[in-house]
């Protein structure tokens, strides 16, 4: 019977081994060390747990092996323990950054921690250029631990510019955004370094009123808006309100309802907007959050510690809670990828390193450290002209490395006669070295000078149409000045090959006869991407 409990007992131990290490270690990998180095033995464990040898650690005899997926990783640290050949096996454990801020309430918030939002704050903390805007009743602007992020606001329920809060709601899902983090006192909100836009639609909440703050939002700099608000009923012209917003590259979030449904809210329905459920503190469903395949994420929603109205701070439930928590993870990932991040690639980065928390949504909770560690900045790269030539003029002087760089070289066209007036103009070409769809961002640089007064144009090729659109006019000065195109559709002006081919002409208009032949002096071409490995 004594036996029969000492077994019981070690499986017990057994299973909370299992339940320590199971989400602090790297599945299925083990640290092993081995009593001789090399040996039958060692290989005949190996084999027995069908691991194979990802790295080996001869300073100090250790090896590191990835076991087969089809044997639990606690059967294999069983074997390789019992082997006489081995001095130890182990997981290998995760080991996290010790950063925690230093907010006084720190302690009443578990959403940091199960979000991973730590370990993810080493990883960027935000950017104050980053700005989400937080569609809700308002936020009390001199709260303390808001006071210092908020950019201007607008009530949109009374049409006027103070967005003063007088229900608590909009300055509770405030803080959970970008509440003043790492100050010494209050919460920390999980956008960090971002700032926050309050946008009041309460208490004459409509569909025209949220459409017109989603398009202030939009056409005042945020990236990201956050919305805990919602009906059950669809809105075709707030549908477009959401998809204006993504066609510029704003991601929209919304709560996905507290009704413990599978009913489509709105907006969190529409298929532009993130829609988000709530998860409490044991990574389960909420009881009130709404569910089904349409649901995208989840973070934490129960329970959830935030400011409030009076300077204060109070607990709150709702997937009106979750919301700003994943709207926060989406300004360090527009932070952290950089000014020219889409709204779909910081979507796919949320939706696509989730944990699994259940069936009951479409991707799971948010892990913000997987999201940030899985996006890569971009980095600039030039790509210079490899030809240039005149296109229009009586003669020109210079060649390629004229216009490598802004310098005291020119590439120079001087003018001749059309029936426009009087004209100058060079022809050139590059080649962008990196495949396209890695390309976020691509924009043409050229410095030049000629006749004050007169006009500087741009032409690129069209390698759809197979002719040249015009792309820019802009004025000339006769010191140098830089003209930045940005390509926003570069497969139209990319060649499969990589090429683009451009035209910048100088102009002085026909009523201007008297005007005496010029020079049109470019000091540099070049195309510039940010270029992400993906």
């Amino acid at each position: 019977m004594k036996l029969k409990k000492f077994f019981v007992l070690l499986l017990l131990l057994g299973a909370l081994a299992a339940l320590t290490f199971g989400q602090d270690a790297i599945p299925g990998q083990i640290l092993v060390k081995f009593r001789t180095p090399t040996s039958w033995a060692n290989y005949a464990v190996h084999r027995s747990v069908g691991a194979r040898v990802v790295q080996k650690m001869p300073q100090i005899g250790v090896e590191l092996v990835q076991v087969s997926p089809r044997i639990p990783v606690e059967r294999a640290l069983e074997r390789y323990r019992r082997s006489p050949a081995v001095v130890y096996a182990e997981p290998n454990y995760r080991r996290y950054p010790l950063f925690r801020p230093n907010d006084s309430l720190y302690s009443q918030q578990y959403a940091p921690i199960r979000t991973f939002a730590e370990q993810g704050w080493d990883i960027t903390r935000g950017d104050p250029s980053t700005i989400i805007a937080v569609i809700d009743t308002g936020i009390q602007l001199d709260h303390p631990d808001l006071r210092n992020k908020i950019v201007p606001g607008y009530d949109f329920s009374d049409n006027d510019s103070d967005p003063s809060d007088s229900i608590g709601h909009g300055t509770h899902c405030s803080g959970i955004a970008a509440a003043d983090t790492n100050n010494g006192m209050g919460i920390a909100g999980m956008g960090f370094n971002c700032m926050i836009m309050p946008l009041k639609i309460f208490p004459n909440s409509t569909s025209a009123n949220v459409i017109l703050a989603v398009l202030h939002a939009t056409d005042h700099g945020a990236k990201v808006i956050s919305m805990s608000i919602g009906s059950y009923f669809a809105s075709q012209a707030e549908d477009d309100a959401m998809k204006y917003a993504v066609e510029h590259d704003v991601l929209p979030v919304a709560a996905a309802g507290n009704d413990n449904v599978t009913t489509k809210l709105y907006p969190a329905g529409y298929d532009s907007v993130l829609a988000v459920g709530s998860t409490d503190q044991n990574d389960q469903k909420s009881g009130f959050s709404n569910w089904g395949d349409w649901v995208d994420v989840a973070a934490p929603g129960s329970h959830i510690y935030s400011t409030y109205l009076n300077s204060t701070y109070v607990f709150q439930d709702g997937t009106s809670m979750a919301t700003p928590c994943v709207a926060g993870y989406a300004g360090l990932l527009y932070s952290h990828i950089g000014a020219d991040a889409t709204a779909a690639e910081v979507r796919a980065a949320i939706e696509n390193n989730c944990d699994d928390v259940g069936t009951w949504l479409k991707f799971g909770r948010i892990n913000v450290a997987r999201g940030l560690a899985d996006v890569v900045p971009p980095v600039e790269t030039e790509f210079p002209p490899e030809e240039i030539e005149m296109y229009l003029g009586t003669s020109s002087s210079g060649d390629v490395p004229d216009v490598l760089h802004s310098d005291s070289l020119r590439f120079s066209v001087r003018s001749t006669w059309s029936s426009l007036g009087q004209v100058a103009g060079a022809g050139f070409s590059m080649t962008m070295g990196a495949p396209l769809e890695n390309v976020s961002s691509l924009s043409l640089e050229i410095e030049a000078n000629g006749p004050a007064g007169g006009t500087g144009m741009v032409w690129l090729f069209n390698w759809n149409t197979n002719q040249y659109d015009f792309f820019k006019a802009f004025p000339l000065y006769t010191t140098d000045q830089t003209q930045k195109l940005r390509i926003y559709t570069p497969a139209t002006y990319v060649s499969s090959t990589g090429e683009v081919r451009g035209i910048t002409r100088a102009h002085v208009p026909l009523r201007r006869m008297s005007w005496s032949p010029f020079t049109y002096a470019i000091n540099e071409v070049k195309l510039s991407a940010l270029v992400r490995n993906r």
